[in-house]
């Protein structure tokens, strides 16, 4: 028989690929797996060591495409080209990959895709998902709408290849209602003259459109003024995902001039998918419920004034909470397959309708597929002696497995057909050593394991071997063939043996990995690698490991354990051979405790109305009653603001008779004190105004003091006592204690002071001397004679007897200007320059004049200055805790904006919001804070409104899920824990310990995993500290699993081709066939029996061979006539032929 040189080999390599890559049915003429051939490079004998599959996961859109790529490595991690790769998809309905590693996204749902080359395999996990939104475009665009009229825009949305996505919902909103209103549906109103912006969102992308609206807003009718038109409405929870089945309670939040109104009236209405179906209904009171559709979309609409709000509702079914997989353990013979199943219910032990995802552990040990079964179910085929479990995962990654044991069939009798010795070629230095490694491979190319080889070396001066184990010594320069022997096969190996290179250094070191953010007392293993000048990692290294901030992070001396010690950054340092490498390493403060008391002081206060009281002081303490520091302000309100208001600082005012309770807030827990306000007291003298006709006497005469007593508020108070009288110094006046009549005594100022109940008020008298020398001249000087525009000067006049002599003490001046337009001067002799020009400025004492002349020079010309600040949005909204970004602008005199300006922010009630050094506004407590720009002395403001979002619950009650449940020994239910507050509202994000009360019949996990242990009862429970919920758990024997024999998939005839002689020849006659059913993934079928048909001439008249059954598999054909026939055996509903040739004579060249 004539043989192919390699035949066999490349036989071999086929049916280990096939072997490996079951984890789909793959067949070679699929598109959707397939084989990638080699390129035609080559890397030698090289033995694949590992291979990688990149990307290990991604996310793909649907209809998109995703090129995965295999890298093939030896076991020195060198990349191995010009082999084949079989790919194959777990489930080619959601994804299909081809023969180049191309994956197509055909179906939404998670799939797991597998790379195989020599008998390695890979995996990527694959997420479809929905195309995502990309744009989205309006039309007609930016527009003019007159007052009253409408205009209908529409929004084109597509993906990001521009494909229209025509079932995507778009939300429409007006950016000022009262200028134009626009509906779910993208019709604009024009209400009143101005501009507005239209906003169309879906899925998080937004465009917009300009509308301006012309004309004069029609004044209301009946000449009564409009209600103020509805800003906005917001619909509540908002976003949210709802079970099919389910009802729900949405508030509809009207805004009027951005502050939540109660008296408009809402209509509540829905927004049905994009298909049109019906999915939601709603309740006048906003009442919705999620109709018996999943896994679509809608929109609860509410309505005030003709402005719209909308929430988006995803429906989805009933979260999956368990995944049982029947049966939960089994044991395969190689080559056979079993059917198993698996059951998803929800929380209430009803079915659930996910799909699932089905893995196995080891695919070289046990293939998966879902081809050919029922839904829900999947087939598994032994491949290689093991253990795999089997997981069954749905999308939100509920779980359940089954362990599957593989155990060989009973070995038929074969014999070495080909020895394969592995690596198939290596360079080594002189005195290094290779392990080679032979394997033996029967006439299908099946392993022979346990095999004995007789190892020798074609050149031993070269390299010498180990007969026994193989292991390769490198000795002298050359090249050596080395052969491994079993029996008569022989398989061979190429050995070249080099000088080796000088030694090598240490060039860098790699301190890997980067560690994250530790907390005080965690810890973090370091790794470092040593590498040489070639980049080449050197193995066996010692290193040294030192901080340089232990105070920060330790590591230890030879470990390379960090251990955090306090908040802070420490570098570690790794040292090898006197080369060092490093990473940083990040200590954060651990969590702070929550407050769990707030302590106000004191605890009572008793004031008057209009009194401020000192102020109260808040101070929080955690569970245990430790006080803490470094905490939020307090948020200060008043339960009765008629009684007794306070402000930020916790400053209480009385305001009214009665008691209020004020409160101080420290993140959400809350303390109070008790306020008590006094009734009115009759007003009390708070100022005495006193008077004296005339103010200034001659020594000897009088003058009448009056004093008027007044209230704090200013008011003049009738029928108080009569004022009792003082003098501050009798030597200059005297005063009449009762009647408060003064008499001047000597030259000089007296205070005279009045005391009315306790409060005293004065007045001053001045007692003069006879009158002096009159003034005979008049000299004026000035400190500058020439100004600037705005610049000022002191004029001084001075008096002069008629002798000349200065008279000190005489006037004051009495001054005038020629030209006020030029300078003016005040009473004081300050002379202020207004215009350019010349003026004299003249002083009189006593009738006599004197002047002096001023100049002022032309004005410089005006510098730019700021005039106005503007800050926008002039007001706003938002919650505790949340951010909003202010923008100021700066304008000069003529109304021209002003660039590149720096402006100062404030916040005038930090306790309510602050505000950064860009403008970001933080929202800190409720209230209203007025928000400052300032450029220079000019400000511009905003007022920011804080909300303070309602306490967080409190769990009341715990539901386990499902229960009562019934397992089998061996088998895993995922349990679901639900806390709910008092209201019965579900708590989402709780962290729940679970409990066992008998683990020797059911153990749990801290996921909540229940695994049955042994027949029994037992009650798992869930608590949310103090709260518990609890299932009843019954566990009863496992079943046997059933096994099911795998099916034949195809049948083989060896020899595939016959030749025979004649019957007239001499030569041999006949010749023995070997029919092999094979399985799906070409393990051979020995429990199988085949029928032989055939051998007959093409018109069925001559019989060209006589065939004879010998064996289940076996059959012997003998010639008769000269004719070409095929000679077919039936296995298992399967066959296979073989070409059987009769020549005539001794013509036979079979072998």
């Amino acid at each position: 028989m004539n043989t192919l040189p390699g035949s066999r080999t490349t036989y071999g390599r086929l049916r280990t690929l096939t072997t490996l890559a079951v984890l789909a049915v793959v067949a070679s003429c699929s598109a959707d797996s397939g084989t990638t051939p080699g390129d035609g490079s080559s890397s030698g004998s090289a033995a694949v060591n590992s291979v990688r599959l990149t990307p290990a996961s991604s996310e793909l859109g649907l209809g998109g495409t995703l090129q995965l790529k295999l890298t093939a490595l030896d076991a020195q991690d060198n990349e191995v080209v010009g082999r084949a790769t079989v790919w194959a998809s777990a489930d080619t309905a959601v994804a299909a990959v081809s023969a180049g590693g191309l994956v197509t996204a055909r179906r939404i749902g998670i799939v797991q895709l597998q790379a195989a080359v020599d008998g390695r395999s890979a995996f990527s996990v694959v997420n479809v998902v929905a195309a995502r939104v990309g744009t989205i475009v309006v039309t007609p665009g930016n527009s003019t709408v007159p007052v009253g009229n409408a205009l209908q825009l529409t929004a084109r949305v597509t993906d990001a290849g521009g494909a229209v996505l025509t079932d995507r919902l778009v939300f429409w909103q007006s950016s000022n209602n009262s200028v134009a209103l626009v509906t779910s549906t993208g019709l604009v109103s024009g209400r009143t003259a101005g501009t507005a912006t239209i906003t169309a969102t879906s899925e998080g992308k937004a465009t917009t459109a300009q509308i301006t609206v012309t004309g004069v807003t029609p004044p209301p009718s009946g000449g009564t003024t409009a209600p103020a038109a509805v800003d906005s409405v917001k619909v509540e929870p908002g976003d949210t995902t709802m079970a099919r089945n389910t009802t729900a309670r949405f508030r509809a939040r009207v805004f009027v001039g951005g502050r939540a109104v109660t008296d408009r009236p809402v209509t509540w209405s829905v927004t049905q998918s994009a298909d049109g179906a019906d999915v939601l209904s709603v309740s006048a009171a906003g009442e919705v419920s999620a109709l018996n559709r999943a896994n679509t979309t809608g929109f609860v609409n509410a309505t005030a004034d003709g402005v719209a709000g909308s929430a988006k509702v995803a429906i989805v079914n009933k979260a999956a909470t368990s995944v049982a997989i029947a049966p939960p353990t089994a044991s395969l013979e190689k080559g056979r397959s079993l059917v198993v199943s698996a059951t998803v219910r929800d929380d209430e032990g009803n079915a659930a309708d996910e799909p699932l995802t089905w893995v196995s552990s080891a695919p070289n040990v046990l293939g998966i597929t879902t081809a050919g079964v029922p839904a829900g179910s999947a087939r598994v085929t032994a491949l290689e002696a093991g253990s795999a479990t089997i997981t069954a995962r749905t999308v939100r990654d509920v779980r359940g497995t089954a362990s599957i044991t593989v155990t060989n069939p009973p070995a038929p009798v074969v014999t070495t057909a080909r020895v394969d010795v592995t690596p198939g070629s290596r360079s080594l230095l002189t005195g290094e050593t290779q392990q080679l490694t032979a394997t033996a491979f029967d006439a299908l190319g099946a392993r022979r394991d346990g095999r004995t080889f007789a190892w020798r070396s074609s050149a031993p001066a070269v390299a010498s071997v180990n007969a026994a184990t193989g292991l390769v010594t490198a000795v002298g320069a050359g090249t050596a063939t080395i052969i491994a022997a079993d029996g008569a096969e022989e398989g061979s190996a190429v050995i070249t043996v080099t000088v080796p290179p000088p030694p090598i250094v240490t060039q860098r070191v790699e301190v890997t990995p980067p560690p994250g953010p530790l907390l005080p007392g965690g810890t973090q293993q370091l790794t470092a690698t040593a590498f040489d000048n070639n980049n080449a990692r050197r193995e066996g290294r010692s290193f040294s490991w030192t901080s340089t901030n232990p105070a920060v992070a330790t590591v230890g001396a030879t470990t390379g354990l960090v251990t955090a010690v306090a908040p802070g950054a420490a570098n570690i340092i790794a040292v090898a051979d006197g080369v060092s490498g490093s990473t940083n390493v990040v200590v954060n403060a651990p969590p702070r405790a929550a407050v769990a008391r707030v302590t106000v002081a004191p605890a009572t206060q008793t004031l008057d109305i209009g009194q401020a009281g000192p102020a109260l002081t808040a101070a929080p303490s955690d569970a245990a009653g430790t006080p803490l520091t470094g905490r939020d302000a307090p948020v200060w309100t008043s339960s009765n603001g008629a009684v007794a208001s306070v402000n930020a600082s916790g400053v209480v005012t009385g305001v009214g008779p009665g008691t209020a309770t004020i409160t101080a807030t420290i993140e959400g827990v809350a303390g109070a004190a008790t306020i008590t306000v006094n009734p009115p007291r009759p007003a009390p003298v708070a100022r005495v105004a006193v008077s004296a006709a005339p103010a200034t006497i001659v020594a000897g005469s009088t003058a009448q003091a009056s004093a008027a007593p007044f209230d704090a508020a200013g008011n003049a108070l009738a029928g108080r006592g009569a004022p009792t009288w003082t003098t501050s110094n009798g030597a200059i006046a005297t005063v009449n204690a009762t009647t408060g009549v003064v008499t001047g005594v000597a030259p000089g100022t007296a205070t005279i002071t009045a005391t009315i109940e306790g409060v005293a008020g004065s007045t001053t008298v001045t007692v003069t001397a006879p009158p002096p020398a009159p003034v005979a001249t008049v000299t004026v000087t000035t400190t500058a004679a020439t100004l600037e525009i705005g610049g000022t000067a002191q004029v001084t006049a001075t008096a002069s007897d008629a002798g000349g002599a200065s008279l000190p003490g005489r006037g004051p001046a009495t001054w005038a200007s020629s030209a006020p337009g030029v300078a003016t001067v005040n009473a004081a002799g300050v002379v202020t320059a207004v215009a350019a020009g010349t003026t004299t400025i003249t002083g009189t004492i006593e009738s006599k004049s004197g002047a002096v002349t001023i100049t002022v020079n032309p004005p410089p010309p005006p510098p730019v200055t700021t005039a106005r600040v503007e800050v926008t949005p002039a007001s706003a909204t938002i919650e505790q805790g949340a951010t909003r970004q202010l923008e100021a602008a700066a304008f000069d005199g003529a109304g021209a904006r002003r660039e590149g300006r720096t402006f100062q922010w404030t916040s005038g009630n930090p306790a309510v919001a602050t505000v950064s050094s860009s403008g970001l506004v933080t929202a800190v407590g409720g209230g209203t804070a007025t928000i400052t720009a300032a450029d220079g002395a000019v400000t511009g403001t905003a007022t920011i409104t804080v909300t303070v979002p309602p306490p967080p619950p409190t769990t009341a009650s715990v539901t386990v899920t499902p229960s009562p449940v019934t397992l089998v020994a061996g088998t895993t239910q995922q349990l679901t824990a639900t806390a709910r507050d008092a209201a019965g509202a579900v708590r989402t994000g709780r962290t729940f310990v679970w409990q066992s009360s008998n683990p020797a019949v059911a153990t749990v996990d801290a996921a909540g995993v229940v695994r049955a242990v042994g027949a029994g009862s037992a009650t798992i429970t869930a608590a949310d500290g103090t709260v518990v919920g609890s299932a009843a758990v019954t566990v009863t024997p496992s079943a046997p699993a059933v096994v099911e024999p795998p099916p034949v998939a195809r049948v083989v005839v060896d020899p595939a081709a016959v030749t025979l002689p004649d019957k007239g020849g001499s030569a041999v006659r006949e010749r023995l066939l070997t029919a092999r059913p094979l399985s799906a993934t070409d393990v051979l079928l020995t429990d199988r029996s085949c029928t032989w048909s055939g051998g007959r001439s093409t018109d069925g008249r001559d019989r060209i061979v006589q065939i004879t059954s010998m064996s289940p598999t076996t059959a012997r054909v003998r010639s008769d006539e000269v004719g070409v026939t095929s000679v077919v055996a039936s296995c298992g509903g399967q066959s296979g032929s073989s070409a059987v040739v009769v020549r005539s004579g001794d013509d036979d060249d079979d072998d």
